[in-house]
């Protein structure tokens, strides 16, 4: 099977994206599958990557696991503004379809990631050009999160918006989203058929994120004899970590506690002017890390926290970054109600809190201080829960097996069977079929 994957963000990006759709694209070329990958030059700001080639507009790239790369041409704003940043989405979008178009000889599917929501427009064209179905991969719900978050007001921009939504999916394959939550919001709210869309979450590399000791870290960063609070990832307008501040300003005399605050985002600037003003020596603010890094970091903490804005949406998403906190034994505060808040009770492995709610923050976290002895268990709880539902290995392999029943098969028409079981007929598939019929469902080899 030969799979191109659009995404502008990719190895050695940090963001929750590029981890998505390298995983992904690792665990199909560990199987033989033939993978090839457009993305967006590297992000040289956000700090060192490993040295590969430069990644300029139009340079290709084949990593240590055989993947073709091809990087297009994205706009990168020096100031961040909303249009700045809808310019750079569109730049992308505009130039991936001809990175897609060089590469050569027969694909059998595409795969795309939203956000932003802009590449479901590029998977169109390359799939309608090159004649192969593609997937839409769905990890926020746009343009309802921008609507939200109060990024996007204007109600013509809102109707093109959604109407662009609608197109997508109408046009892709499959749709595969991250929890429950979303599948009923697109095919309830959206009219989409329930079997064009699949349910395959996000994971968390169990292997990578385990339960380590983080002294060395401890002591690097003056936080000996703390009780670390930590959130780790993006700080932006959809996290609202605003009300972790308060509830730091709220909680200054217990001075073994200390919130640690890791990542970049746009909101990141204005957190730090107001723990300043409220001259908080009980937060600290570290820059984003690459993904290697992240384990070490998260050995230092002894609580690790999840934080949503307080919308519809926040109740049906459950960010990445919960599945590794779990991986790495570290009991959470959920502050988010829904699926994220399901999820914490389910594995028994911390406590939520009402988001944007400084003195419910306040109550559990004080909770879990009080009860020290309780957060070896709910680590240990939380470990064995995703190790047992949300691995990589695990979710991948639920991944491939449905790209590897739908290769090959027409543009349109029915993608599952009876039950939603995401099979298209026949698991043999035209393209495969003496291959895959002889050896078996779900382990197809490489196209010669």
């Amino acid at each position: 099977m030969r799979v191109i994957i659009l995404s502008s963000l990719f190895y050695p990006e940090i963001a929750a994206n590029a981890k998505r759709m390298t995983d992904l694209a690792e665990a199909l070329a560990s199987r033989g599958h033939e993978v090839a990958v457009v993305a967006a030059p590297l992000h040289r700001q956000r700090g060192a990557f490993p040295a590969i080639s430069p990644g300029a507009p139009g340079g290709r790239e084949v990593d240590d696991h055989g993947i073709k790369i091809v990087r297009t041409f994205m706009y990168e704003p020096a100031k961040k503004t909303f249009f700045r940043r809808l310019l750079g989405v569109l730049s992308f979008a505009l130039s991936s379809p001809f990175g897609a178009l060089r590469l050569r000889g027969r694909y059998d599917l595409l795969v795309t990631i939203s956000p932003s929501m802009f590449s479901g427009v590029s998977a169109s064209i390359v799939s309608g050009l090159r004649r192969i179905p593609f997937i839409f991969d769905v990890q926020d719900i746009y343009p309802e999160t921008a609507v939200q978050l109060g990024v996007l007001k204007n109600k013509t921009l809102i109707r093109m918006a959604r109407w662009l939504e609608r197109f997508i999916y109408q046009a892709a394959a499959k749709i595969v989203v991250i929890s429950q939550g979303f599948r009923a919001d697109i095919t309830q709210q959206k009219g989409i058929s329930a079997d064009k869309v699949a349910v395959i979450p996000n994971w968390a590399d169990t292997e990578i994120f385990r339960p380590m000791r983080g002294d060395g870290f401890k002591r690097a960063h003056g936080l000996q004899g703390k009780f670390v609070v930590m959130f780790a990832g993006n700080i932006g307008l959809a996290q609202r970590l605003r009300t972790v501040i308060e509830a730091a300003r709220t909680l200054r005399k217990y001075t073994d506690i200390q919130f640690v605050l890791a990542g970049e985002g746009v909101e990141k600037e204005r957190l730090v002017q107001l723990s300043g003003a409220y001259n908080l020596k009980n937060v600290t603010f570290l820059p984003g890390r690459p993904h290697v890094e992240m384990p070490a970091l998260l050995a230092a903490a002894d609580v690790c926290l999840v934080h949503l804005h307080k919308n519809p949406l926040g109740k049906i998403t459950i960010p990445c970054k919960t599945y590794e906190y779990m991986a790495a034994g570290k009991p959470i505060l959920m502050g988010a109600s829904g699926e994220g808040k399901n999820l914490v009770e389910e594995a028994q492995c911390g406590l939520a809190f009402e988001p944007e709610n400084p003195e419910r923050l306040v109550e559990a976290l004080l909770q879990l201080y009080e009860n020290r002895g309780d957060l070896a268990r709910l680590g240990e709880n939380g470990r064995r829960y995703v190790a047992e539902k949300f691995s990589k290995g695990k979710v991948t392999a639920d991944y491939i097996e449905l790209l590897e029943s739908m290769a090959g098969e027409p543009l349109t028409g029915d993608l599952v069977g009876k039950g939603g079981k995401q099979r298209n007929g026949d698991p043999c598939n035209r393209r495969f079929r003496s291959r895959r019929c002889a050896a078996g469902p779900g382990v197809a080899r490489a196209r010669s």
